[in-house]
């Protein structure tokens, strides 16, 4: 009662949240039991059972911790030690846990310890052992089923066998069997008797008749008694000899008809593969002519990719000279007398005024020609040779740049992005509405969300260009009615 009250507690531990506790025990007991020192070998397997019971879901620790290797270890020394008891007794609550739920397999697990206790030397044990099986075989079909057909005529043809062959080859003198006592073996025919009177289906005791026969001339009364008991019993049911001829020779055509099955799989296992082979090589030799066809079409992109290189260095070459002719020609414009001309724009109240520029400069493909647009306060003057970024500048201007300048606009020490970077060959506009007292950029007729407000003074529009070769194209300057310009998303503003 005690005992139980302590189980129930260790799995009220689990169940409350102790899993953590089962991992390090058992990663613990995993090293322990893989190391080399065989004195802590017990003490860690004792452990490992008192788990295993108490952790009903076996399934997971097998499992996440591959517990069956490690018990094979000590499982696989046959013999009485602890550590063999310990490592085939969890095996064994594994194996019922987590087994078939056939009932006639399941109740193998129970007549496995009835059939070691029966090979006990201690007689009293062993007697114990056929007497209880005895009774369990007479009250549970199952286990009558188990018997019949889970190897315990095997074990029992054994037992017998080794007693039987010892007292024939010793039979000159009086030497008795001191493998198997006589006790276990009249121990198992017990139980052999006691099959014979209460199952059906005794056809697998036919196996017995062979080593019952060769029994019966054996001095020991009781085992002669018994043996002669069961073959009259199993003759009366119509298992004899006879019969153990027709099932050997059963088994023999079953084993025949089994090799002859492997031959035939076998032979289309290898028409299969000979059948594989044959595509397999097809395969390759299409392979290899797909490897051709792509050396072929590799040789020709790498004459195109020649030819274009060759053609883009030719157009460099030409580009070259193109903006060598068109220095030459400024020079000789810079050199003749330029008439200079300044237009004066009244600034009048509810008017817009707009200035619409191209940026481009066919004959010179590598220079971004404006670098900036926008106003510049009419008292002052931008000296040539000065950019608008400048210290003297920058406080009477405010500018938009292109790709040079990130898009961004600029006024005084303050600088915003969010336009666009323009470039070569794209419409610039600014559009200045001296009633709302803004200036609006448009770029290819976008309008950009950067603009500046709060413009109440004379200003003059202004391009810069940073290359003395740069150039562009005024399209348009001239007063509207009426500002083009909309509310849009995302604006930003720079003050004036």
């Amino acid at each position: 009662m005690e005992e139980d009250s302590v189980r129930a507690s260790k799995i009220s531990i689990q169940s409350s949240g102790a899993e953590a506790d089962i991992t390090s025990n058992i990663l613990q007991i995993i090293d322990e039991l893989e190391s080399e020192n065989v004195n802590i070998h017990t003490q860690s397997l004792r452990h490992l059972l008192d788990i295993v019971l108490d952790y009903t879901r076996n399934k997971e620790l097998v499992l996440r911790y591959k517990l069956i290797p490690v018990l094979n270890k000590f499982a696989g020394i046959i013999d009485r030690s602890e550590q063999y008891v310990l490592s085939t007794t969890i095996l064994h609550i594994i194996g019922v846990r987590n087994g078939s739920e056939d009932k006639t397999i399941l109740a193998g697990a129970a007549t496995e310890s009835f059939i070691q206790i029966i090979h006990s030397n201690d007689e009293k044990i062993s007697k114990s052992g056929s007497k209880a099986l005895c009774e369990l075989l007479e009250d549970v079909i199952e286990i009558r089923k188990s018997l019949l057909q889970n190897g315990f005529l095997h074990i029992v043809n054994h037992t017998l066998s080794v007693g039987t062959q010892e007292q024939t080859q010793s039979s000159s003198s009086s030497q008795t069997e001191n493998s198997i006592p006589n006790h276990v073996k009249i121990g198992l025919l017990d139980v052999i008797l006691k099959l014979v009177t209460t199952a059906t289906g005794l056809e697998p005791l036919c196996i017995l008749i062979p080593q019952l026969e060769e029994m019966k001339k054996n001095s020991n009364s009781d085992l002669m008694n018994k043996t002669r008991k069961i073959l009259t019993l199993l003759s009366g049911e119509g298992i004899n000899a006879q019969m153990q001829l027709k099932e050997e020779s059963e088994q023999l055509q079953r084993e025949k008809e089994d090799k002859q099955k492997l031959v035939d799989e076998l032979k289309s296992k290898e028409e299969q593969l000979r059948i594989e082979h044959e595509s397999n090589e097809r395969l390759i030799q299409e392979l290899k002519k797909k490897d051709d066809e792509l050396i072929i079409i590799k040789q020709e992109k790498d004459k195109e990719k020649q030819d274009k290189e060759r053609k883009e260095k030719e157009i460099n070459t030409l580009k070259e000279e193109i903006v060598q002719l068109k220095k030459q020609e400024i020079e000789k414009i810079s050199q003749s007398k330029i008439e200079s001309k300044e237009v004066d724009l009244k600034i009048v109240k509810d008017i817009s005024y707009t200035i619409d520029i191209i940026n481009k400069d066919p004959e010179c493909y590598q220079i971004i020609e404006i670098d900036g647009f926008g106003i510049v306060r009419d008292s002052h003057d931008i000296p040539v040779g000065n950019g608008p970024w400048d210290q003297q500048n920058k406080m009477h201007v405010a500018y938009y740049c292109g790709i040079n300048g990130g898009g961004q606009v600029y006024h005084k020490e303050e600088n915003i992005k969010g336009n666009v970077e323009f470039q070569n060959n794209q419409i610039l506009r600014q559009e200045l509405d001296f009633n709302k007292g803004t200036l609006i950029f448009f770029v290819d007729g976008i309008q950009q969300p950067v603009y500046i407000s709060g413009i109440n003074e004379k200003v003059r529009f202004f391009i810069h260009m940073f290359y003395e070769t740069a150039s562009c194209t005024i399209l348009s300057l001239k007063q509207i009615a009426k500002p083009t310009s909309v509310h849009i998303a995302n604006k930003k503003v720079i003050k004036w």
